[in-house]
Order: C-alpha cells, then sequence, then structure tokens
C-alpha cells in the first residue's frame, strides 16, 4: 500500500495532519477544538496554517475542520469544501449552519 509523505512537514503539522485522519466521516470540529486535542489550545492559527500545507487534502480529510462561525479555508476553495461535507452528510451546509453541526470527537 502507498503511503502519503508527510516528512517534509513539521513535527507540529504532521501532529495536526495524523489527527485530522481520526475525524469520522459526516463528522466536523472546529479548529479550536482540533489544537485542544492535540494539546496546543492556543495553536488555533497554527492549526489552520498546518491545515493548509496537507499535500492530500480529500484523504487527509481536512474539509471536515470548520470554524466557529462558519466553514474556514480550504485549499480548493470553500465551495468545493462545502461540497465534500455535503457529499458526507447528505444535508445542505451553508456557512451559518456549519457551526451547528460540530460534532466533538
Amino acid at each position: 500500500m502507498n503511503r502519503i509523505c508527510l516528512q517534509h512537514l513539521t513535527p507540529f503539522q504532521r501532529l495536526v495532519l495524523r489527527e485530522v485522519m481520526k475525524i469520522p466521516y459526516g463528522k466536523t470540529i472546529t479548529y479550536s477544538q482540533l489544537a485542544r486535542q492535540i494539546g496546543h489550545p492556543g495553536a488555533v492559527r497554527a492549526v489552520g496554517n498546518a491545515l493548509a500545507k496537507n499535500p492530500a487534502p480529500v484523504i487527509i480529510p481536512c474539509h471536515r475542520v470548520v470554524a466557529k462561525n462558519g466553514l474556514g479555508g480550504f485549499s480548493y476553495g470553500v465551495d468545493v469544501k462545502k461540497q465534500l461535507l455535503e457529499l458526507e452528510s447528505n444535508q445542505i451546509v451553508t456557512d451559518s449552519s456549519a457551526s451547528a453541526r460540530h460534532q466533538p470527537l
């Protein structure tokens, strides 16, 4: 089986991406929840920056990490993030309803 190479990333970035791989299909968490889960509650912005370095954005499902008050960003654009979340949930996702869908791990 092929593996995704994360060796070019920092240890923090690898930690973030490994934690993202644990988010179940159809569920979302916030950037701040993810920061707390990895033991760095004050590193919300750094978590977002690490997600931006994701070499395989659909395989490592960073689209499942959303902002407290909306969808947040995504390397392929917010519209693609919204479509991926809709596919996983079979529900229409809007910026205002994304925060209501947060499911902690």
